[in-house]
């Protein structure tokens, strides 16, 4: 993977923008590129009411919020999206760059 392509965060660097209190990230559930590995047909998101990471049915609709690793390290984050369910939001990334 490409430092500098938009992707789903990972379900970590979701956590750190919720503690981070990144700018735009509301009070909505975020998909994250992070899948359940004991069910394939789920993914982990974000609810950034409290932080807490839930998985769910990747056909539920969620809202994505896209990030790129620049070449100092930093994250930098795309404005919100969505919802969408979990493949539209990784099409929705792909189709970033």
């Amino acid at each position: 993977m490409s430092k500098n392509k938009w992707r789903l965060p990972k379900r970590w660097e979701l956590v750190k923008a919720y503690e981070e209190e990144v700018e735009g990230l509301n009070s909505c559930f975020y998909w994250s590129s992070s899948e359940n590995i004991s069910n394939s047909s789920e993914a982990w998101f974000v609810y950034f009411s409290n932080g807490i990471t839930y998985s769910n049915t990747k056909t539920d609709e969620y809202y994505v919020r896209c990030v790129k690793t620049t070449k100092k390290g930093k994250l930098k984050w795309k404005k919100s999206v969505g919802p969408l369910d979990w493949n539209e939001a990784v099409k929705y990334a792909e189709s970033l760059n």
